[in-house]
């Protein structure tokens, strides 16, 4: 069964799950969707493995029908910052993030990363998730001449954040995690 599963429908989507009788369970695909609906899974006895979910609390509860199939912010943020400290080397960085779970937990590993290696992070800020104008975020790396951010969050802000940086004139390199791909 394929069913769509947004953000804010978590618990409606496992208990659906649970009354149809579905066993077995791959998805959700983020960690905010992922943990509200994992609590109803196992409590129901029903096998979930998610393919995308990365927030660390997610399988450290010990619940054991639980899985994932995919590493860890806590992971993914200290490689994302050893490579951004070894290879970029930029001189003033900002990070950004959704307020999301995913968007955030990744940014702040990231953070903690990039300041155990003395990186000189100018600010560390989140935005909207569904905003569509950031010529306020735009004017702020301009005028504290960022040179590199990192965003932790999905494609659609990151795309309009990077066109919107574009369009102002930036040069300013860009990272963020797999969601943005």
């Amino acid at each position: 069964m394929t069913m769509p599963v947004t953000r804010n429908r978590p618990v409606a989507v496992a208990n659906k799950v649970v009354n149809d009788g579905i066993k077995y369970v791959i998805g959700h695909l983020c960690s905010s969707s992922t943990q509200p609906a994992s609590d109803i899974y196992e409590d129901e006895g029903i096998l979930m493995i998610t393919p995308a979910a990365t927030a660390p609390e997610l399988t450290a509860r010990g619940y054991q029908l639980i899985l994932r199939t995919t590493g860890l912010d806590s992971d993914q943020g200290p490689t994302a910052a050893k490579y951004i400290l070894e290879k970029v080397k930029p001189q003033r960085i900002a990070i950004v993030h959704d307020k999301q779970q995913y968007g955030e937990g990744l940014a702040r590993a990231v953070q903690d990363g990039l300041k155990k290696g003395n990186a000189n992070v100018v600010f560390f800020d989140g935005i909207t998730a569904g905003e569509k104008d950031f010529s306020t975020l735009v004017a702020r790396l301009k005028k504290e001449n960022i040179d590199f951010v990192y965003y932790g969050g999905y494609h659609p802000e990151m795309g309009q954040i990077l066109r919107q940086a574009r369009a102002a004139g930036l040069k300013t390199q860009f990272m963020g995690p797999g969601r943005c791909g």
